[in-house]
This record gives structure tokens, C-alpha cells and sequence, in this order.
């Protein structure tokens, strides 16, 4: 019946356009009718498939299993609370630091790593958890969108107009970096739609959100090809091109194999067109309806990668110094100061993971030594003099290096907040080794 009604609207809009001689009617009816041929196409396609497939009447399909919940780890998330994470200091967030640590000169930790045979220990025994954590199904609970059966089709759509190696609908959370698969469509899929994965990298940063298209190419210098995980090729992608699709954080994204192959302003023109008719689908739709995902499973994650990969890592927390004053202020100057302070930091050279932690407060993991956390410090800090307004007066950064002490998320966390403690009571970046 679908398939129906949009062929007459499509003969409609044509019409339409010949009669009105009206640009945006004629490019409408394009798009109408290229989906609704792809959706003719596809129904002719299983129609054909369906007479040649064997009869399997009286066999029952089988089901997917349902997903341990125990083994995904939903039943053991909630935070734990501990005596060691009270504080006098920065109100209002959920991650309050503690006062009582002590300043310690920045030293290089490479001899403070657990011998080779424990190392070995820790990424045996953590191997299989980190193979289960990037493979398993998303632990949140989604909604199907709205015009579910049309979304797929139109994505090849879009695919096809603009030459496209895969297109897919996405939601970034601004908060954890994960990203939900509303719809995709190409070959290479790594995801289905209803999955997630988590970017470390996000793939638009908050400055570029008011703009209709942005371009990013996959070099490594831009973005790192380790940031799509819905494809099961990254490496073979040369660049990316994402429209914002309204709502809650949703994208429309294409990506092509061809070094420049979405940099034609026609494609431009394509995807932003496609955007505002996933736009009238979707209306308000959000896809997740689920509560912030809890730090304490995103340190655990970056620990668990740190001891598979033998990497070295170092968690920084962030806190604007007029923090307060800016939660007085109200809810939109929270949501701007948060942007900006957000965007200075994922602007660092340096190669780092960035996480919402609390009001006005930000995580970065850090990947490096010593060498490169200083580094790092440096580079916000001279950031930091070149702003003003509700960033005026800088941040208060405590830093804990990540070592063999360390056994469970809290320990890490703990040690940075009493380097923030300190930080903020003496007005210097603190690393506590």
C-alpha cells in the first residue's frame, strides 16, 4: 500500500512541477521517484527470490537468542558509592572530587607497570570481555522509528545519488561518545540497525552542529579510521559527509572510498535535501529513551583497551573554574559553556577521549605518557588564554596516570578527583603518578 501512495504522490509532484515550473517541486519529485523506484526494485528483487527458494513450509524460523544480561553487564552498573568521593569543592556535580589529595611532581610511570608476567595476566584474563564489549548488543533500551520500512530504501537511495560506499542514520550521544544505528544501508556493514558502538572519536564536534553538511576527511590527522564503527571496512574509507538531521543528536552520514568523492557541491546539495525528508519521517523521534550511560563503565572500558593493548592512558578531570556561577546562571548557559569547554578540548593535538562527566565537568583519557599529558596540559592551558566569556577564568585539571594499582574504575577515578581537589585549591594542573 506504501509503495502505492508515494508513486502517486510521485506522478503528483511531477505534475506539480511542470505545471508550477517550480525548482523545489522539481527536486522533490526526483527524490520521490528515485525511492520510489529503489522500493520497486526491492520488492520485485524478494518477489523473484521468494519464487526461487525451496518451499520450508511447516519448519519454523528460528529466533534469535536473547542476549545474557548478566553477561552484558546491565545488572552491574549502577554506581558504587564511596566514602573517598566526597568533596567541599566544585556543587552540582555528580563526580564532586576530593580535597585531600597530595601534589605530586609529574614523573614518568613506565617503571611502575606491572612485570610482563602479570601484563600477560591482565589482558587474558580481560580478552574476552573486550572481545564481548565490542560485539555485543546495545544495553540500552531503543524505539523503532517512525516510516521504519521506508528509511532502509531511502538510504539506498542516497547511497546511489551520490555514489556513496555506505550511508547510515545515526545518533552520537554529545554525552559518552556512543552511537546508535537507527538505519543503513551498503555492503560493508559492521552494524545492523537497533546496534550501537562507541566512537572515541566524535564524529561532529559541537562547533559544527550549525552547519548543514560538514566534511572530514579519514587520514588520521581529521579522523581516525577507528571512529566508524558501523563499517566493517574503515580503513578503506577516504571521507565521510554528515548532514544533522534535528532531533536528539541525529545524523545522516555517507561515506565514500574515493579520496574526494563527496566533495562535489551537488552532493552536498543531495544530502542536505535527503536530511530534510528524514526530518519530515522521523518528526520528533528519539531513538534512545535511556538514562546517561555510567563513567564508571566508560573508565572501566578505557582500562580494559589499556591492558589489551599494553597502551599507556591517563584520566584528566576538567572542571570550569566559574562552574558554579554558570549553574546559577541557568540551563542554557550551562549547554553553552558545556559546548565550548567540549570543543577547546577535543581540539588538543594530542590524542584523547572526551566524556561529559557532570555539570561544567569534563573526562579526558589521555593516551600517552608523561611527556604527552604535559604536553596536553600546556595546550589547553595556553587554549584557555585566548577565551573569554563563560569560560573566563579557566579550569581546575587533575590528572591520575593509569598503573598497575589501579584494579577497578573507582581506584582511577578517586585519584583524579583528589588531584582536582588539589588543583582547585591551589589554581595548577596537579598529576598524581
Amino acid at each position: 500500500m506504501l509503495r502505492f501512495l508515494l508513486s502517486v504522490l510521485a506522478v503528483v509532484l511531477v505534475v506539480l512541477a511542470y505545471l508550477q515550473e517550480m525548482q523545489e517541486l522539481w527536486v522533490a519529485a526526483i527524490v520521490l521517484t528515485t525511492v520510489v523506484l529503489v522500493m520497486w526494485s526491492v520488492h520485485s528483487w524478494r518477489h523473484y527470490r521468494s519464487s526461487r527458494r525451496p518451499s520450508l513450509s511447516g519448519v519454523p524460523a528460528p529466533l534469535d537468542d536473547e542476549p545474557d544480561l548478566q553477561a552484558l553487564g546491565i545488572l552491574d552498573i549502577r554506581p558504587r558509592n564511596s566514602d573517598s568521593a566526597s568533596s567541599n569543592v566544585p556543587r552540582g556535580s555528580e563526580d564532586a572530587p576530593d580535597t585531600d589529595g597530595n601534589r605530586l611532581k609529574s614523573s614518568d610511570t613506565s617503571g611502575e607497570t606491572s612485570d610482563g608476567a602479570r601484563l600477560r595476566e591482565f589482558v587474558t584474563a580481560n580478552h574476552a570481555l573486550g572481545a564481548r564489549r565490542h560485539t555485543a548488543q546495545p544495553t540500552i533500551p531503543t524505539i523503532k522509528p517512525p516510516n521504519e520500512a521506508v528509511l532502509g530504501p531511502l538510504l539506498e537511495a542516497v547511497r546511489a545519488a551520490l555514489d556513496a560506499h555506505t550511508t547510515c542514520l545515526l545518533q552520537q550521544s554529545a554525552d559518552t561518545s556512543e552511537c546508535h544505528v537507527v538505519a543503513i544501508a551498503g555492503e560493508d556493514r559492521a552494524r545492523q540497525a537497533g546496534e550501537s558502538f562507541v566512537s572515541k572519536q566524535p564524529l561532529v564536534s559541537p562547533s559544527d552542529t550549525a552547519q548543514s553538511i560538514t566534511l572530514r576527511s579519514v587520514d588520521g590527522t581529521d579522523l581516525e579510521s577507528r571512529g566508524l564503527g558501523y563499517s566493517r571496512t574503515p580503513g578503506s574509507v577516504q571521507q565521510i559527509a554528515v548532514a544533522p538531521v534535528g532531533g536528539p543528536e541525529l545524523y545522516l552520514v555517507a561515506d565514500t572510498t574515493k579520496e574526494f568523492g563527496l566533495s562535489d557541491p551537488r552532493a552536498s546539495t543531495l544530502l542536505a535535501e535527503f536530511a530534510r525528508m528524514i526530518r519530515l519521517l522521523l518528526g520528533n523521534y528519539d531513538p534512545v529513551k535511556s538514562k546517561p550511560r555510567p563513567r564508571r563503565d566508560i573508565i572501566q572500558e578505557e582500562i580494559d583497551d589499556a591492558r589489551e593493548h599494553s597502551t599507556k592512558m591517563a584520566l584528566a578531570i576538567v572542571y570550569l573554574n566559574r562552574g558554579e556561577e554558570v549553574l546559577a546562571a541557568g540551563e542554557a548557559a550551562v549547554q553553552e559553556a558545556e559546548m565550548r569547554q567540549r570543543a577547546l578540548l577535543e581540539q588538543t593535538q594530542i590524542p584523547s577521549r572526551v566524556v561529559r562527566f557532570g555539570p561544567c565537568m569534563f573526562g579526558v583519557f589521555i593516551y600517552g605518557g608523561i611527556s604527552e599529558i604535559e604536553a596536553w596540559d600546556e595546550e589547553v592551558q595556553d587554549m584557555l588564554h585566548t577565551v573569554g566569556g563563560l569560560l573566563e577564568g579557566g579550569v581546575s585539571i587533575g590528572i591520575a596516570i593509569f598503573g598497575s594499582r589501579h584494579e577497578t574504575p573507582d581506584d582511577l577515578r578517586n585519584d583524579a578527583k583528589k588531584a582536582l581537589g588539589e588543583a582547585y585549591s591551589t589554581g595548577s594542573s596537579v598529576v598524581s603518578p
